[in-house]
């Protein structure tokens, strides 16, 4: 039997990885990049992005390998790591991917839409922090309808131009626009989050599709760095997060009826 020999294959696998992430958790109950550490180099010191896409992968396997109870333990664990990491203003900043037009230089962005995907996945979205980090992402939209980008961006916003504009009101960015979608999609799918997010979410998905209609998902905007500060432009970014939040869209009842041309 094929298709049996390959699911076996695929679930050995699977329970090596999760072996792997078992013990690669540090101290501080949070994982490292690859490299379990003290947390004095960015290798092995615990990112809260990092530690979302980790909690993640075992959350996914948990009820299929058998370290279920070891897996349910680390994933408390990592949970607790991501709210003492939490920004007092309800953000979490990742380790790896920066906002080189921000203050500081994080993506409160990008961490908050990683790290909220965890908490949804552990089905805790009611949990003090997550509904903090919910509220970040919601009342940090743009008035543009977007989010991220940055001040040092020329303004689109129609009608209004760009000296009338307060730096605070940045031209947001295609790629954190379609973080910021894809998570609150898939809030919404799940039934969490309720009428709050509505509103947000269709000015952000009518952002989104506009930005589609303009071809800005080919627009490849730097927004990941290493400890050094070297700036990078992926290229599949834009179009993977964008495709993402589509299919978030499209599996639940979304708040407009637009489609992409």
């Amino acid at each position: 039997d094929l298709a049996g020999d390959n699911r076996r294959k695929i679930h050995q696998a699977a329970a090596s990885g999760v072996d792997w992430l078992l013990g690669l958790q540090n101290r501080d109950r949070g994982w490292p990049t690859f490299c379990k550490g003290w947390g004095r180099l960015p290798f092995d010191r615990s990112g809260a992005d990092i530690t979302a896409h980790v909690l993640r992968a075992l959350i996914a396997w948990q009820a299929d390998v058998a370290e279920a109870g070891q897996i349910a333990a680390a994933v408390s664990r990592g949970l607790k790591f991501l709210t003492s990491t939490q920004h007092q203003e309800g953000f979490w900043a990742p380790l790896w991917f920066g906002n080189q037009d921000r203050e500081g230089e994080e993506n409160p962005v990008y961490g908050t839409a990683r790290v909220l995907a965890a908490w949804r996945d552990a089905r805790r979205l009611d949990d003090s922090a997550a509904r903090r980090g919910l509220q970040w992402l919601i009342e940090n939209q743009n008035r543009d309808g977007g989010w991220g980008g940055g001040p040092s961006r020329p303004a689109t916003i129609p009608g209004v131009s760009p000296m009338e504009n307060d730096l605070n009101d940045r031209l947001s960015s295609f790629q954190e626009t379609a973080l910021a979608v894809d998570l609150l999609a898939s809030c919404r799918e799940r039934g969490d989050g309720g009428d709050l997010i509505d509103e947000v979410l269709a000015r952000g998905l009518e952002w989104l599709l506009e930005g589609i209609e303009r071809k800005e998902n080919h627009e490849r905007w730097p927004i990941g760095f290493y400890f050094a500060r070297l700036w990078y432009h992926e290229a599949l970014y834009p179009a993977i997060f964008a495709t993402s939040a589509l299919r978030s869209i499209a599996a639940c009842e979304t708040p407009t009826d637009r489609t992409p041309n």
